[in-house]
């Protein structure tokens, strides 16, 4: 007879981590309904005794003395024991480690961009231990903590970048990884924890990052996209638009509820408006939005480019930006753009679609 020959499946560290984690949950809801259990029979028994007395104080001598000091006893036999079950439980959640590693999924990409010869960026919730090539510098991001999540779609919180590498290879710059981030965006604040360790034949780094502001490539909304929200995007159309006109020796670009003005320019974001939205049976949801904005030119000196030529571009730039409550773009276009009129205002139409996925 033929044997089989079994191969086993290396298991890494991060699936073990998991297992463990699934087990000490399932441990910790067993630990947390006996800490209850304690707590409400502690009460029970602190409420016979709390009867005997107020028995007592009506003038009721029928509960002895015998009863009040077994209820006294037993009253602080469960109460240490509710103490110690609830300090049981307590110790059992700490040691339930976090293995959410969004904002790692979302950092890495930025890391591996912007450092192209450092090869693949690992997502991990736990720190490496050691290089896997002794020639190639390994950079992990690391989180140890859940994010916070807005119902809009953005998210923030924190992780590091740990990299390992030999003491001739190059750190990473924190500039690089927070430009590359910016251009989508996410708004990373990255530092440095101390000085290089040396760890056997290797050098580890560690860059702390707080993320202040970022989202998933499709960012998960919980609200449904509304004209408030769309609204806001055009508010900030109409801002980037009228920055546009500023030349470097201009004054600041001045606002005034949705209204900015530069040295050669007026721009008004008029309304946003939904003009519709689908989701899919897997719950990806498209929004189509429309922003209006109107811009006159009223001083003698003109803009040195056009206002259609810079919201042409402006809406070529969409692609990829992120809008709270919306999503992120997929598709831009400038639906309309009209003339001047006898007032010398021009009126203009944006239409955009987001994506996004609802839950």
């Amino acid at each position: 007879m033929a044997l089989t020959k079994t191969t086993k499946t290396a298991v890494t560290p991060e699936a073990a981590a998991i297992s463990a984690n699934e087990a000490a949950k399932v441990a910790l809801t067993e630990i947390q309904y006996e800490a209850n259990a304690l707590r409400v029979s502690a009460d029970e028994v602190s409420l016979v005794k709390d009867s005997i007395e107020a028995a007592w104080e009506s003038g009721d001598d029928s509960p002895t003395p015998l009863a009040h000091a077994e209820a006294g006893s037993a009253f602080i036999k469960a109460e240490a024991l509710a103490r110690h079950a609830a300090s049981v439980a307590t110790k059992a959640e700490a040691a339930i480690i976090n293995t959410d590693t969004t904002l790692a999924a979302i950092v890495a990409p930025y890391v591996a961009s912007s450092h192209p010869d450092y090869g693949d960026v690992r997502v991990s919730f736990l720190r490496p231990k050691e290089m896997s090539d002794p020639n190639r510098p390994a950079a992990t991001v690391v989180q140890s903590q859940p994010v916070k999540r807005g119902q809009g779609g953005a998210m923030s919180g924190m992780c590091d970048i740990v990299l390992l590498r030999k003491s001739f290879h190059v750190g990473l710059e924190a500039k690089k990884i927070e430009d590359a981030a910016l251009k989508d965006g996410i708004s990373l604040s990255i530092s440095s924890r101390g000085v290089a360790q040396v760890q056997g034949d290797h050098v580890v780094d560690n860059l702390h990052v707080i993320a202040n502001s970022a989202h998933a490539a499709v960012p998960v909304i919980d609200i449904t996209p509304s004209p408030a929200m769309a609204g806001r995007f055009a508010h900030n159309l109409a801002a980037n638009l009228c920055s546009r006109t500023r030349s470097t020796t201009d004054p600041a670009v001045r606002c005034h509820d949705r209204v900015f003005e530069s040295a050669v320019a007026i721009v008004e974001a008029m309304n946003g408006s939904i003009a519709h939205i689908d989701t899919d049976p897997n719950g990806k949801r498209f929004t189509e939005a429309e922003a209006k904005l109107k811009w006159t030119t009223p001083n003698g000196r003109k803009p040195q480019t056009p206002l259609d030529t810079h919201l042409l571009r402006l809406v070529a730039e969409q692609d990829g930006i992120f809008a709270p409550g919306l999503g992120v773009v997929t598709e831009a276009k400038l639906a309309s753009c009209g003339f001047p009129n006898p007032l010398g205002e021009t009126e203009a139409t944006v239409r955009v679609v987001f994506a996004s996925v609802s839950r």
